[in-house]
């Protein structure tokens, strides 16, 4: 029976049961929250991978496979804690290679790269049903949404083609630079809208190549740089600089420091270039991916043929490393099996950080045969894992936070053995009471307010259906300390809100979600046999 009809199997395997399979380095920057190993009962010939977040939260990976000259393309959406919601195949009986998935505003996506006889654009709707299809004519390696909704796309040649929302062609533009052939890789929008290219360039020292334009694709400046190996737009930091990565076996943000290095730069709106550091072990070391984190800092992904993180475990481990905006590296996580293991596709929400990527062995679940995708949750180390190390919280603030990896004991006095905790700190302005609310967790929350003097004042576990909630009556300037943890030590994400006020609910609507209903019963009777 032909592969391409065959019933994906799925195993999702949460990380308490990872251990069991096979060998595994891993070292404990990035925690998994969880992780998915997908194939078939042959050897799957996965041909790229990436994964995007939408703005409520829904992961969209793209992956796909080839058997001689027939591919498929897959779609997979899934909730943020990993359940699948559908997953869509399209079938085509000649090559065709998507590279690049991206999502706009409206949740729509597109998929770009490119096939046999040319350039391949594609945009969906949130359901994966096909909105319009455009063939550029040049192979496309990568495309963009700008903030309206319109398509960017760059190619071979270098052609950058921008479309209107339904698909319309508003401009073509081809760049050149003399001695050189070109291939467009990267394209990025500034948040002012100009817009930013990447290029591999082939000639006497093969170099990488940065081109800004205006708005309407008129050339601003380009500057040449580095030797031939890959580059990656992180995206723009804070002070509208676009950051990148290059694979290199030159000494460009530091000394090489053997085989291909990962060097790090960015550039600012003048076409000024700033090496941060260059990154690696004495193998060779490549990226796939990276994106802009918290206060700058930088997330890169890719594999290593050493021992970055951790020792090797055989082959090509994934890796997943954190540099602080001045280039310092504060650490990263690698994860292998004695087959190759890679990532390849990267995307937050500011909650944890989803990865793709591929396997030849067990990582994340039993391997199904040859080369297997995986898709998986890491989350950093919580800073905020002690009270001393406490996160101010404000009125009206929206926190996404998890406790996965967080250490501590069980100082609540009502007996849930809710070790695993973080901490952060209100300090309200005016006397009176105020809402506390976790929200939209992957685990059995609880909360939990102390004074400066580490007396326990309010304590909820979930009375309140899938939701920890406390009122805290509390004094003007004074300093209250919130603690997030998880009965029986469960750990995972959550949401937790601050809110004026106590919140007022609907007789009998125990959840406080505004409706009384069978959910509202079914907490009461919960609580009733446990003699809440």
């Amino acid at each position: 029976m032909n592969r391409t009809r065959k019933t994906l199997i799925a195993a999702i395997i949460y990380v308490s049961l990872i251990c069991g399979y096979g060998s595994t380095a891993q070292a404990e920057y990035f925690n998994l929250a969880w992780g998915i190993q997908y194939g078939t009962a042959d050897d799957e010939d996965a041909v790229y991978e990436d994964v995007r977040i939408d703005s409520v939260g829904n992961i969209y990976t793209m992956w796909g496979s080839r058997e001689g000259s027939n591919t498929t393309t897959n779609m997979t959406k899934l909730t943020y804690t990993g359940d699948v919601l559908w997953t869509k195949s399209e079938q085509r009986n000649y090559i065709e290679t998507p590279c690049r998935l991206k999502i706009d505003s409206q949740n729509n996506y597109c998929i770009f790269g490119y096939t046999y006889v040319g350039g391949l654009v594609r945009k969906y709707n949130s359901d994966g049903q096909m909105l319009w299809a455009r063939n550029p004519g040049s192979g496309t390696r990568n495309g963009t949404f700008d903030n309206q909704g319109n398509v960017y796309v760059i190619g071979d040649g270098v052609e950058v083609i921008k479309y209107d929302p339904d698909g319309n062609l508003l401009w073509q533009k081809y760049y050149s630079i003399p001695s050189y052939s070109a291939m467009g890789v990267e394209i990025e929008i500034a948040p002012t809208g100009e817009i930013y290219l990447g290029l591999g360039l082939s000639g006497s020292d093969n170099p990488r190549a940065i081109l800004k334009t205006d708005q309407n694709g008129n050339l601003s400046w380009t500057r040449v740089f580095g030797d031939d190996g890959g580059l990656h737009f992180s995206g723009f930091d804070s002070q509208g600089r676009i950051v990148f990565q290059v694979e290199t076996r030159l000494s460009l943000g530091g000394p090489n420091l053997g085989e291909s290095d990962i060097a790090l730069g960015r550039c600012d709106t003048n076409g000024n270039i700033e090496w941060l550091g260059q990154y690696g072990t004495s193998a060779g070391d490549y990226f796939y991916t990276s994106l802009i984190g918290p206060a700058d800092c930088i997330i890169i992904a890719g594999f290593t043929q050493g021992s970055f993180f951790a020792e090797n475990e055989g082959g090509s481990d994934a890796y997943i490393m954190q540099i602080a905006s001045d280039g310092n590296s504060m650490g990263g996580s690698q994860f292998g099996t004695d087959g190759s293991d890679l990532f390849f596709g990267l995307c937050s929400n500011g909650n944890g950080y989803y990865i793709s990527g591929s396997t030849y062995d067990s990582l994340w679940g039993t391997n199904f045969g040859g080369l297997d995708i995986i898709l998986g949750k890491l989350n950093l180390e919580p800073t905020n894992d002690d009270k001393t190390d406490a996160i101010p919280v404000e009125v009206n603030d929206i926190i996404n936070g998890w406790t996965v990896g967080a250490t501590g004991t069980d100082i609540t006095r009502n007996g849930y053995n809710d070790s695993n905790d973080v901490w952060y700190y209100f300090e309200p302005v005016t006397k009176g009471k105020y809402t506390i609310t976790l929200y939209n967790s992957s685990f059995d929350t609880t909360l939990a307010v102390f004074d400066e003097n580490d007396r326990e004042i309010v304590f909820n576990d979930d009375y309140f259906g899938e939701k920890s909630v406390v009122i805290l009556k509390a004094k003007a300037g004074r300093r209250y300390y919130i603690r997030v943890a998880g009965s029986d030590q469960e750990t995972g994400d959550f949401t937790m809100s601050v809110q004026e006020g106590a919140i007022q609910a609907i007789q009998g609507d125990l959840n406080y979600d505004g409706n009384v209903n069978l959910e509202d019963f079914a907490a009461f009777a919960q609580n009733w046999m446990m003699g809440g």
